[in-house]
């Protein structure tokens, strides 16, 4: 269900024991403005200097007379407190569509209104009392038929768009079937022309089948285990204790079962030494530093370690000589 524009929200307020019929309310004003006029026929005392500018629908800036705070305004049984902008306009006829005074955001904000734009009811609130006022009055108003049918405004910007862009697409895909209808040229002509196939050189693996089955077959090193804490124990993924891994102890039978399960199956994801690391084999590809030509490699003197850690150091370096990512030099002692 559609609705028609309800008008615009006007009260009947009391100010200074002035009836003011139609005292609009504005959500986009941030001021509540009175005519410098009306302020004369009200007489509610001094204008304030104020050092604020107002800038219209017009795009025009303009500078009040001044302001008037704390003014009382009526409406129904409540009363609210309202600070009031004095403008300098055009004089106010009477009988006319005219608004007097606008009541913009900071008096909605007092007096806690809240507007039902359907059924044209606006809701006040003063301390723990509400009221209900009929701010539209065209809700009130009786529509004639023949107003009803008067001329409207729509915008059909969208529509007209859509349906052009329809029309656009199936005129270009009626074009691009069209040419297929009218087939192929024969491709025997082109085909005269084309080179011949080259044959596919075969790509030779990077290590031959012997070298891989002899890979698998290679026993599994021998390590020396640590001891562990109480908590953690040993498990193997091989017979004869080959392929250790280290696990919790609190597991149960079926548990440690389970998990050799999976670790056995993501075996290769496990590395016992350096040559289980994955990446290019040191013999296929090696970083060569260069230097220059005069330059000769040297031993540099060692610095003493304990006895404990010298035979740490020989252990690691053993590890990466045999994994083929270090290589003696002549000279090395």
């Amino acid at each position: 269900m559609k609705y028609k524009d309800p008008g615009c929200p006007t009260i009947l307020v009391m100010i200074g024991g002035t009836l003011v019929e139609k005292a609009l309310l504005d959500l986009g004003a941030s001021v509540n403005l009175l005519p410098y006029s009306v302020y004369k026929q009200l007489g509610l005392g001094e204008v304030k200097p104020t050092l604020i500018t107002l800038s219209l629908v017009d795009r025009s800036v303009k500078t009040p007379r001044g302001m008037i705070e704390d003014v009382l305004v009526q409406v129904d049984n409540f009363y609210y407190p309202v600070d009031f902008v004095v403008l300098d306009t055009d004089p106010i006829i009477k009988g006319t569509n005219c608004v007097p005074i606008i009541l913009g955001r900071p008096f909605l904000a007092t007096s806690n209104a809240i507007i039902n734009c359907r059924n044209g009811l606006m809701q006040l609130t003063f301390g723990n009392m509400t009221l209900e006022l009929n701010i539209f009055n065209l809700c009130n108003r009786q529509f004639n038929p023949e107003e009803e049918e008067g001329p409207e405004e729509v915008c059909i910007i969208d529509m007209l768009v859509e349906e052009h862009c329809d029309r656009k697409m199936q005129d270009e895909l009626n074009e691009s079937l069209g040419d297929l209808d009218e087939g192929l040229p024969e491709p025997s002509h082109l085909l005269a022309t084309l080179p011949h196939w080259k044959k596919i050189e075969e790509i030779l693996p990077l290590f031959n089948e012997e070298e891989m089955q002899e890979a698998v077959k290679e026993e599994a090193p021998k390590l020396i285990l640590k001891s562990l804490p109480t908590e953690l124990k040993y498990a193997y993924l091989e017979e004869n204790k080959k392929c250790p891994v280290v696990i919790s102890s609190s597991f149960t039978t079926d548990q440690e079962e389970c998990l050799l399960e999976v670790l056995r199956r993501c075996k290769k994801a496990i590395g016992w030494q350096i040559n289980d690391l994955k990446g290019i084999s040191p013999l296929v590809c090696t970083h060569h530093i260069y230097m220059e030509e005069e330059a000769k490699p040297v031993h540099q003197p060692q610095r003493r370690l304990n006895p404990h850690m010298q035979e740490v150091v020989r252990a690691e370096v053993l590890k990466l000589l045999q994994a083929g990512i270090i290589y003696p030099i002549s000279d090395s002692p």
